[in-house]
């Protein structure tokens, strides 16, 4: 009795390659049977040969799509004929467990298309819809293009401004060749008016596509934190010879959909308090990082390793605006 344990499948299989798609002559759309790693994404190795006089294709850019972890864009330096069959070839590539590339299934012949890509990039922000209300404070967006773009003329052209069109000082981060990350420095303003803004003759495509010159936009209201509340907790480890590994305690709603969550880090158990949370009811769980991965480790089977140790809240707690909600206990037995 008493047994807590939680279910994972073990992932052992080698990830390959199930299509190629030229979409105009210079961009070719790679998919894989699962989600690639992004981290070791950098490293990996992409070839295109015409098949029939063997000479290789100059590749511009290599490109993982974080919506889609499947699909990766390749853009070549030069044209692909209309009609030669090319071939695409990989190397170092790895999923996400860790499992390298399958190498018998790590090339594709593809017939190339002589269609000139026209198509500009269209912005959007993920999750935030025009004209949305709540936005957290701490929020941080993540703008992605419908295709890959040049970064360097979008270094200045996107911004966040506030009611006034003040600029709100903000960093930007490249996630790929089409999605960044725009990050306000301070918190936002409670229930205030902010506006993502783009600047569209930026907006600059490998093929030479532009827009003409106009503002792209999305406005959002933050959160009133008067409809905010408090819930303060404690981890308790039982095992102290075992209780080694920074503690991540996740906070997630149960009555919204798609479901709010907040994540802290603890160093070592003791108290906790996680502020601002919209009304609702949540879950607390919590798991100690013992391998520093930053994620929960479910184990194996074979050769036998366990689990990194976790807890869960015995029930829901409701959150109520302007109050404080005491006496939660996350309890590593």
């Amino acid at each position: 009795t008493d047994l807590w344990f939680r279910l994972s499948q073990e992932d052992t299989t080698k990830p390959f390659l199930t299509s190629v798609q030229p979409l105009a002559d210079r961009h070719v759309q790679v998919r894989f049977s699962e989600p690639l790693d992004s981290i070791t994404f950098q490293n990996a190795s992409f070839t295109i040969v015409d098949t029939l006089k063997l000479k290789p294709v100059a590749i511009m850019l290599g490109s993982l799509s974080r919506v889609t972890p499947t699909m990766v864009d390749l853009i070549t330096e030069g044209s692909l004929d209309s009609g030669v069959v090319y071939r695409v070839g990989v190397k170092r590539i790895f999923d996400r467990v860790g499992n390298p590339m399958d190498s018998s299934h790590a090339a594709m012949d593809f017939v190339g298309v002589g269609i000139r890509d026209t198509m500009r990039a269209v912005p959007s922000v993920q999750g935030v819809s025009d004209s949305a209300r709540g936005i957290a404070i701490e929020q941080v967006f993540e703008i992605g293009f419908s295709k890959p773009v040049l970064h360097q003329p979008l270094s200045n052209s996107i911004t966040l401004r506030d009611s006034t069109k003040s600029v709100v000082p903000s960093s930007l981060r490249w996630l790929n060749a089409s999605d960044v990350q725009l990050a306000p420095v301070a918190p936002l303003k409670s229930k205030a008016w902010y506006q993502i803004r783009v600047v569209l003759d930026s907006v600059r495509d490998y093929f030479g596509n532009r827009w003409k010159d106009s503002i792209w936009s999305v406005r959002f209201q933050s959160i009133d934190l008067r409809t905010t509340g408090t819930v303060d907790g404690v981890v308790v480890d039982e095992a102290k010879e075992r209780g080694r590994g920074m503690i991540y305690v996740t906070v997630t709603s149960v009555d919204v959909s798609p479901p709010r969550e907040k994540i802290l880090h603890l160093i070592k158990a003791g108290a906790f308090s996680v502020d601002r949370l919209p009304e609702g009811r949540y879950t607390f769980s919590g798991f100690r990082d013992a391998d520093s991965s930053g994620n929960f480790s479910f184990g194996q089977p074979f050769p036998f390793v366990p689990s990194e140790r976790f807890a869960v809240s015995s029930d829901t707690v409701k959150v109520r605006a302007r109050w404080g909600v005491e006496g939660v206990v996350l309890k590593f037995k």
